[in-house]
């Protein structure tokens, strides 16, 4: 059986409105556009990982409404794997992203039916793929005792798991000890080490990282900082790596999702751990250039790259 990469996340759909400035409590605006775009972590991290050449399913939740069907189809014509994907009778995930001017955004979740994903679906999923899944990726938009159950799981499978612990919720100690890789932005690396000032250089995202990594054991840490690039902790080894440059900063929503996919997918395709990092930012820096959250994502040759290993163009 090919191997493969799982997510277990959510699904959503993002209503995306389109302002010059966001507003201030108790302000009305008025907004510059409405639009319905394809979101959700667990769905925008399975797309960034299939356009990567990559075989990709995805377990998850969806309503028996307009919503659950659009992003079925999305899911499926952007070449990840849906049998996993459970209907509920409730209303799909939604989710109000605005974004301003600069392409920053402020985000609303509304979880919908991903709260409503069940244990046997995780279990019938992982009993009948065994051990192709190479890789298991989730976030905290689906329930924390699903993760960690699924985790534990994997782990028994001898899958490398991956935690994007967004948003940020206090992770449980036997999650942590069954993660293999976290993936991080500077406000929830703060958030986790329990710093009330916000990280913003790569020196002092790799400190805390590093003294994360030393009270967790020997984890992966992976922390993104934006324009200001990021910060691992792997093995032994700290890296900083600066960003990517762009000429135009469009709209943020699901970038992270965007570095998380992909790295997972060029670690999956036998890069090393560098070149996955600096990949990922690249496929990062692409997205953030367009509008949307999957439907701005790049594909393989988007980004210059051969399918084979190593070459690159």
């Amino acid at each position: 059986m090919t191997s493969k990469i799982c997510v277990l996340g959510s699904i959503n759909m993002d209503v995306a409105v389109r302002v010059d400035r966001f507003p201030q409590a108790g302000e009305t605006i008025t907004g510059l556009a409405c639009e319905f775009m394809p979101g959700g972590k667990g769905a925008n991290q399975a797309i960034a990982a299939a356009n990567m050449g990559v075989t990709v399913d995805l377990i998850g939740s969806l309503g028996d409404d307009e919503f659950g069907k659009l992003l079925r189809n999305h899911l499926v014509a952007s070449g990840v794997n849906t049998d996993a994907v459970v209907q509920t009778e409730s209303s799909s995930g939604t989710a109000i992203v605005m974004v301003n001017g600069e392409g920053n955004n402020q985000i609303v979740v509304i979880p919908g039916s991903n709260t409503l994903l069940q244990r046997k679906t995780i279990d019938e999923y992982l009993d009948r793929q065994g051990s192709a899944v190479r890789y298991l990726v989730s976030q905290f938009e689906v329930p924390l005792d699903l993760v960690s159950y699924a985790f534990g799981k994997a782990k028994s499978l001898r899958a490398t798991t991956v935690l994007n612990p967004s948003p940020m919720q206090v992770i449980p100690p036997e999650l942590i000890e069954q993660t293999d890789l976290f993936v991080l932005n500077a406000l929830e690396l703060a958030q986790v080490v329990g710093l009330a000032n916000f990280i913003c250089s790569p020196d002092e995202a790799a400190q805390m990282a590093f003294r994360w990594q030393q009270k967790i054991g020997q984890k992966t840490v992976v922390v993104t900082l934006g324009e200001n690039g990021l910060a691992a902790v792997h093995g032994d080894q700290v890296i900083k790596q600066p960003s990517q440059k762009v000429d135009h900063v469009e709209d943020t929503t699901g970038a992270g999702d965007c570095f998380c996919g992909c790295l997972v997918a060029f670690l999956h395709n036998g890069y090393s751990f560098n070149e996955s990092l600096a990949l990922a930012q690249k496929a990062a820096a692409y997205s953030v250039q367009r509008k949307g959250a999957s439907p701005s994502f790049p594909r393989l040759e988007s980004l210059g790259i051969n399918e084979t290993k190593g070459k690159t163009s």
